[in-house]
């Protein structure tokens, strides 16, 4: 247990409360400039998806990875719920398929090089049509 003789004390004026409201103007301050530095932070992180250009351009292993992580969150993440019937299909036809990391990754690259106009936009979308163009039975 701390004494109280050990505690510091708060700076406050007995006549007019100006340090104390000094006091609460910096904290507010400090407060702004911490948001300020957390949003700018955020803004240039590098944690955002890849362009399917950039899907082609990356290692290998990863862009593997990266298909796998995409269909995976697609078919497999539910919250609070059961598998859509969509979601169904989609699995049951990768796994009758029996489409492994390296026959994905050639699917979703030969797309991508098939469609250049998919190179600008998000990988994610190049990967969810070429499951639709692997999965057909599932539907959009």
């Amino acid at each position: 247990m701390v004494s109280s003789s050990h505690m510091k004390q708060l700076p406050h004026s007995a006549s007019d409360g100006t340090a104390g409201h000094r006091s609460i103007i910096r904290e507010r301050k400090l407060i702004v400039k911490i948001a300020l530095m957390m949003a700018l932070v955020q803004l240039a992180s590098p944690a955002y998806g890849l362009t399917a250009q950039e899907l082609l351009q990356t290692d290998r292993k990863f862009a593997i990875g990266y298909i796998f992580g995409a269909i995976e969150y697609q078919i497999g993440v539910t919250i609070g719920r059961t598998l859509d019937p969509r979601q169904e299909k989609i699995r049951n036809c990768l796994i009758h398929k029996k489409l492994m990391s390296e026959a994905l990754y050639e699917a979703v690259t030969t797309f991508i090089r098939n469609h250049p106009d998919t190179l600008p936009h998000a990988a994610v979308a190049a990967i969810v049509q070429t499951e639709k163009e692997i999965c057909p039975e599932a539907g959009n």
